[in-house]
């Protein structure tokens, strides 16, 4: 008799009946109640899962095949221990258990969620299409049912994007999301980008998240050139503005276990020159140095 039952991430349990009938009168005999447990916990280190079964009964005999295509049909032995079977499984993949015990046959299918990890230095588009925004809010989606994991060190530059990243959990062991590099400044004669939007939607957070929100500063103007040396449309002697920090925004349930701080840096307007014929006569006076972006507070924090 084989009762197969699909297990979905992060926590579930499942209880069957199960009617036996006698295949030649189709007679019911006996109803078996069949209770099994399954549960599917990240481990420490990223990539890592742990499938634990319970609610084993008796003498059990539990098998595990990966359903993932690069390792299809591979039968491995899972050790059973106190009525609980333990298996440690690579995130992302789905495998297939099979559970023998009192006369049935009972198979488990559970699917492992997705790990994104950050390490080093990495841009967003590493990581999403940044041709497409698929949310209603204009968002570029970085989305799983696992975790986001930032490594040691790692930082993640966003180039003031509107980005939101979605996951059970995130982990961080002290990295950084940024804006914009710090210092960093738009093409001359350009005015600063603002640092777009970044939300951070999770279920829980473990270790320290640290995001700087930084405007671009504005581009520099051309030192001291010549009228001879542009035209009319490019005589502009005004700097350029620098951009506003943007939006953090925050939707963690629990923070028991971490917590994100955030610095708030816009970007600084570029100074004005002014501009003269054959670097003697002024052509125009000193232009107005450009203004700074402004501060935009954060929203969700405690």
């Amino acid at each position: 008799m084989k009762l197969k039952i699909l297990v979905l991430p992060l926590l579930l349990s499942i209880i069957s009946c199960i009617e036996v009938r006698d295949p030649d009168q189709n007679k019911k005999l006996e109803v078996v109640e069949t209770r099994v447990f399954a549960e599917v916990r990240p481990l420490a280190q990223p990539q890592k899962y742990a499938v634990l079964i319970k609610g084993l009964s008796g003498l059990s005999q539990v098998t595990r095949k990966s359903l993932s295509s690069a390792k299809i049909g591979k039968l491995e032995q899972v050790v059973v221990s106190n009525l609980e079977a333990e298996d440690i499984v690579e995130a992302a993949g789905v495998y297939e258990y099979s559970i023998l015990q009192n006369g049935q046959n009972i198979q488990l299918q559970v699917e492992i969620p997705h790990d994104y990890i950050i390490e080093d230095e990495m841009n967003i588009s590493q990581l999403v299409d940044l041709k497409q925004k698929n949310d209603q809010d204009h968002f570029h989606v970085l989305e799983t049912n696992g975790r986001v994991y930032f490594k040691a060190r790692s930082s993640l530059l966003t180039n003031g994007e509107n980005i939101l990243i979605k996951a059970q959990m995130i982990e961080s062991e002290g990295a950084i999301i940024q804006t914009f590099l710090p210092l960093q400044k738009a093409k001359n004669l350009v005015h600063g980008r603002h640092g777009g939007h970044i939300k951070l939607e999770s279920k829980s957070i473990r270790g320290t998240l640290e995001v700087f929100m930084r405007g671009e500063s504005g581009g520099d103007m051309l030192v001291s050139p010549t009228a001879a040396q542009m035209r009319i449309e490019d005589m502009q002697n005004d700097g350029r503005k620098g951009g506003n920090s943007g939006f953090l925004e925050l939707q963690i349930d629990d923070q028991s276990k971490g917590r994100v701080t955030y610095a708030l840096e816009p970007g600084q307007g570029s100074l004005g020159v002014e501009i003269r014929y054959n670097q003697k006569r002024t052509y125009k006076p000193r232009g107005v140095d450009g203004i700074a972006g402004v501060s935009q507070m954060p929203i969700g924090f405690k």
